[in-house]
């Protein structure tokens, strides 16, 4: 079971651009779209499903908000998030992860002036807790990835500039703390937009 995200010129976002829908293939051969997504999203950058009915999705909104929506019937249909905890959040989120049906992670920022930003869903991608007060403050930076290997464990990775270099975080604790790693082979790197770690 798969969904990807597609640009759908029957949905048009607030500013009257094209939005964006779903695909959806559960024998990996015959797809189905649905033009479901919310018309907030300008654009999805990130969607994540932990099983064949839930799903979370990440983006922008109009204006540079941060949107995030999840669906309980494997994107056929798609809710807004409760967004409330995110009006003080710095930029929109870059990418999602869902190690379950319930437990999600989120990270991104803003890279110029570069700002961090995660949060952790345990209710499916509904509701939010913000955790940038818990992320290293050592040095400014931008998320643009993060994987998890299981509920509580996770590492993001970004940039210190919108010009780099790289840089890496970690968690071990569902993001109550975060540990920024110090490995010199990042200072040679431009920035690290993507991570996975096998469950």
């Amino acid at each position: 079971y798969c969904v990807a995200v597609l640009w759908a010129t029957s949905v048009v976002s607030a500013s009257g651009a094209t939005g964006q829908g779903v695909a959806v293939t559960s024998n990996l051969t015959n797809w189905s779209d649905y033009d479901s997504l919310p018309s907030e999203f300008a654009p999805v950058v990130s969607i994540s499903c932990p099983t064949t009915t839930r799903c979370v999705a990440v983006g922008e909104g109009e204006g540079g908000t941060p949107v995030i929506a999840f669906s309980t019937n494997g994107g056929v249909s798609w809710t807004e998030a409760n967004m409330s905890p995110f009006a003080s959040a710095p930029g929109w989120p870059q990418a999602v992860t869902c190690t379950s049906a319930l437990v999600c992670y989120t990270v991104g920022g803003t890279p110029d002036p570069a700002a961090p930003m995660a949060a952790i869903s345990t209710d499916g991608g509904q509701d939010w807790t913000l955790l940038d007060n818990n992320l290293p403050s050592t040095q400014a930076y931008n998320l643009d990835g993060i994987s998890c290997s299981s509920t509580s464990s996770c590492v993001a990775v970004g940039a210190l500039s919108e010009h780099g270099p790289a840089t890496a975080i970690s968690t071990t604790s569902s993001g109550t703390t975060w540990s920024q790693s110090s490995s010199g082979i990042l200072s040679n790197i431009g920035s690290l937009q993507s991570v996975s770690c096998p469950i």
